[in-house]
């Protein structure tokens, strides 16, 4: 025979029952928001968007949050563990002027499936940040600056000229399949960098770029910029009509399986670092790669129209 609960105890047995079985409240600012610039304003729900990222930002982490088509001007700081969720090409993310950054991040984060436009820099890293089929396009100093953490990036695309909207795939075609022709003469000015990967003053670790399946169009100066110790890894990249594909100023850089055309400076450029070139292939340029102190491990390296070697 069970055990009766005693009467002045059974209010306080009630609540007790009725606590456990509620389902665990979800943690404060954990949760999805969905975002239309169009929208009139809701609470942040699919039915009911945000109008504006800056809103949704400011709400307490970390966030998923998800972007409609359309344009949305920032500067915009990603707090700690935000995810931004665009709907392709036509989400744009940008900024009034060349004065300012876009996206800047300080901790982990991730965006995917949208276009950066315009400003100083696209996306300024300061932590483990994820970037998926992203559209970098007309920024005055940079795409993507990497002073800090790990910046993983796959399907990405860097077009140094303002353009048009993305077209195609970001991956290569060989280049046995294309007929080789001399770079026209440019006709926008030059960028001075694609992405720059440089360790910042007192950083206790050297800041790390990884990239997959993407590419660089357009007269970048410099489309990867590697300085102070830090570590690069190229795999499947394509560069064309940029003047050096890779410039190396100390630390570790692997590229493999990359294309590159249409250039008029050394495709690869090392100075007192290590090089790595596993299947890569060069049509143009003054030198297909350019060395001086650098310890350099080539394997499947071809070279072809080089200007002088």
């Amino acid at each position: 025979m069970p055990a009766r609960v005693p009467s002045r105890l059974l209010p306080w047995f009630l609540i007790l029952l009725c606590a456990c079985a509620r389902p665990p409240l979800r943690p404060a600012g954990q949760g999805e928001l969905w975002v239309d610039g169009t929208a009139m304003g809701g609470d942040g729900t699919r039915e009911h968007p945000l109008r504006s990222l800056t809103e949704a930002l400011s709400r307490p982490g970390p966030l998923l949050v998800h972007l409609a088509s359309g344009r949305y001007e920032g500067p915009f700081l990603l707090p700690e563990g935000t995810r931004l969720m665009g709907a392709g090409p036509q989400t744009v993310l940008t900024v009034a002027g060349a004065g300012a950054g876009v996206v800047e991040t300080r901790g982990e984060a991730s965006l995917e499936a949208l276009s950066v436009e315009g400003g100083a820099w696209g996306l300024e890293v300061g932590g483990r940040v994820r970037v998926k089929d992203v559209v970098f396009r007309g920024q005055a100093q940079g795409a993507v600056r990497v002073g800090a953490g790990h910046l993983e990036g796959s399907g990405l695309q860097f077009e140094a000229g303002p353009g048009g909207p993305a077209q195609g795939s970001a991956r290569c075609l060989p280049e046995e399949h294309r007929a080789w022709k001399p770079p026209a003469p440019r006709v926008t000015p030059p960028v001075a960098v694609g992405v720059l990967v440089e360790a910042r003053a007192g950083a206790p670790v050297p800041p790390i770029l990884v990239l997959q399946d993407s590419r660089f169009t357009g007269p970048y100066e410099r489309a990867v910029r590697v300085r102070g110790g830090a570590t690069v890894r190229l795999e499947g990249t394509c560069f064309q009509g940029v003047q050096v594909a890779l410039s190396q100023e100390g630390g570790v850089a692997e590229v493999e399986r990359a294309r590159v055309s249409g250039g008029t400076g050394p495709a690869f450029l090392s100075l007192e670092g290590t090089l790595k070139l596993v299947d890569v292939h060069v049509q143009g340029h003054e030198y297909g790669v350019t060395t001086n102190r650098a310890r350099l491990s080539v394997r499947g390296f071809t070279s072809e129209h080089a200007g002088r070697a």
